[in-house]
């Protein structure tokens, strides 16, 4: 699960752009509906009860039964997802039984992600709180297709959750589709560690980086309680 998750990511970066433990709700509404009960810590079988519909993710047990007693790899997707209405796929990744990463990602055509975008951003915002920080993510790192995304950011003991969304990569290549992402990774992982460099950049340049999501999300309104 490990290897087919972060080579998943590594593919959409290089070519395109709560409590530890706690045992999930059934979810109800918005971003839940896709990702509830996806916390750092949760058990196996916990979190199966609250994703009946998700199958193993890999290849050889794509048709076995998922066994709360079994833990390994979980795959969810949907054609028309009940939060967002796009094409969605959600993978997540389980050490030692309990839920470590996930990588949630809607995809469909520019116009309508951007008509999305903000109530996506909102929904993480109200799921992880508003003590976020405004970080900057390289995409496509190492081509000539590299740039900088703007990035929301939560990081706590053991873990960090981000959220962003990006446009078609330029020129024709894979993927094709304006895309969303709410990931979750070990707060060590050193790949994504390498990824993110807003402590790096230069106030202008951030606060240029940032001016569109600032508009919506003022910097002050994260100090409000």
């Amino acid at each position: 699960m490990r290897n087919h998750m972060m080579s998943g990511l590594a593919l959409f970066l290089l070519s395109s752009a709560a409590l530890a433990g706690a045992p999930p709700s059934i979810p109800t509404s918005g971003l839940e509906k896709v990702v509830g009960g996806a916390v750092w810590g949760v058990p196996f079988a916990d979190f199966v009860k609250a994703h009946p519909d998700a199958a193993y993710s890999d290849a050889a047990k794509l048709e076995k039964k998922v066994d709360p007693a079994q833990p390994d790899g979980l795959l969810e997707s949907y054609d028309k997802d009940p939060f967002l209405g796009l094409t969605c796929t959600v993978d997540y990744g389980f050490r030692e039984g309990k839920l470590y990463e996930f990588v949630a990602m809607w995809s469909g055509e520019p116009a309508a992600v951007d008509k999305t975008r903000e109530t996506f951003f909102r929904a993480c915002v109200a799921r992880h709180g508003k003590n976020f920080k405004r970080e900057a993510m390289r995409l496509r790192p190492n081509s000539d297709a590299e740039e900088l995304i703007p990035v929301f950011c939560w990081e706590e003991a053991h873990d960090r959750v981000l959220a962003y969304t990006a446009n078609p990569a330029p020129g024709g290549a894979p993927p094709r589709k304006a895309v969303i992402i709410h990931s979750m990774f070990a707060k060590d992982d050193t790949y994504i560690t390498s990824l993110l460099v807003g402590d790096t950049l230069g106030a202008e340049k951030h606060a240029e980086l940032w001016k569109k999501l600032n508009a919506v999300f003022p910097p002050d309104e994260a100090k409000k309680p």
